[in-house]
């Protein structure tokens, strides 16, 4: 095995994490105002539950919520901008390469988006042609 090949890290975030940051984003991306009530009903989910999701991710310092609004912390966002990035990857890569259709494509992308590494995500970058993302 080479020298200057690092072995897979697991990810630093719990894939809750990385949805509840994906949706965050995504709603905000829609210029939507990002409320629990939005992300409860995009991720199908109780209102409880995510309100318990938003008080650990605020002691993660991943979201900052005020007057009822929820805002990604830089550390958030780049949590989201990765996560958003690796999902699109997928998607290209399962439709121009595996030639699935666009639905299948984006289920199948939404579980690889938690597991892509970062060698992974190059290299997909690499057979893709640096598509935009």
């Amino acid at each position: 095995m080479p020298t200057d090949t690092k072995p897979y890290e697991s990810p630093e975030w719990h894939p809750a994490f990385e949805e509840y940051c994906e949706t965050i984003f995504e709603l905000a991306e829609d210029d939507l105002e990002v409320i629990q009530a939005r992300i409860a009903d995009r991720l199908e989910i109780s209102r409880p539950a995510v309100s318990e999701m938003i008080r650990r991710m605020q002691a993660e310092g991943l979201v900052e919520e005020g007057r009822g609004t929820i805002k990604l912390t830089t550390r958030g966002h780049s949590l989201a901008e990765t996560v958003v990035r690796r999902h699109r990857l997928a998607e290209c890569f399962l439709t121009d390469i595996l030639g699935l259709s666009w639905a299948e494509a984006h289920q199948e992308a939404g579980k690889w988006e938690h597991i892509i590494s970062p060698s992974v995500e190059k290299a997909m970058t690499r057979v893709l042609e640096q598509p935009t993302t």
